[in-house]
């Protein structure tokens, strides 16, 4: 991400179900990192993935103010820290990445997780705040906040993203070993039985 990305969401002001802010906390917090890991495992399962920006502190009236990361709480970020940390939750794996923005010297660390490659992203190992065994995590629709799957709509979702990506790797394997291009199934035995019927009358 370069500055000019960051001033865009800046500019936005706002979470949405592909982004989230959090105010200057220490990634050793273990509540805290246990919300920021079940944030990236739900992002891990929308579309186009999402991003937690980490400096930036909520009013109670719901506006959002960007103060940066405390230096106390900065180098506790750790980026093969905490990639390690979301692998030991996320079955099979989810793809993170972390860096620090800066801009009007004041630093932010910003968490962005990929959508999932091929198979939907599963919480394998129970934690703190809920992190629970088994879960699917998703983004709401409803509001921008993190949840296990509410409903068949986003169940539907994951599935469908799941099916796109299985069909295009069968299509790359398809070209990669020059097999010939899948074709509809010829008629059935009923559909010849009625054309023949129908030449007969």
């Amino acid at each position: 991400m370069n500055n000019k990305e960051f001033l865009g969401i800046i500019e936005l002001g706002r979470e949405s179900r592909n982004l989230e802010f959090k105010g200057s906390a220490a990634w050793t917090d273990a509540d805290f990192r246990a919300k920021l890991i079940k944030t990236s495992l739900a992002f891990s399962n929308v579309r186009d993935g999402g991003m937690i920006v980490i400096g930036v502190e909520e009013s109670e009236e719901g506006s959002f103010s960007f103060d940066g990361v405390e230096p106390a709480h900065l180098d506790t970020f750790s980026p093969d820290d905490v990639a390690s940390q979301v692998a030991q939750y996320a079955d099979p794996y989810a793809k993170v990445q972390v860096e620090r923005i800066e801009n009007e010297q004041k630093v932010f660390v910003v968490i962005q997780t990929e959508e999932f490659d091929e198979m939907p992203v599963v919480c394998k190992k129970d934690g703190r705040c809920n992190l629970r065994r088994g879960a699917i995590y998703t983004r709401s629709r409803r509001m921008p906040e993190t949840v296990e799957v509410p409903s068949q709509t986003e169940m539907r979702e994951i599935l469908e993203m799941a099916t796109e990506k299985r069909v295009r790797k069968l299509l790359e394997m398809q070209e990669r070993l020059k097999l010939p291009p899948f074709s509809s199934p010829g008629p059935t035995d009923d559909d010849r039985f009625d054309a023949q019927i129908a030449e007969l009358r």
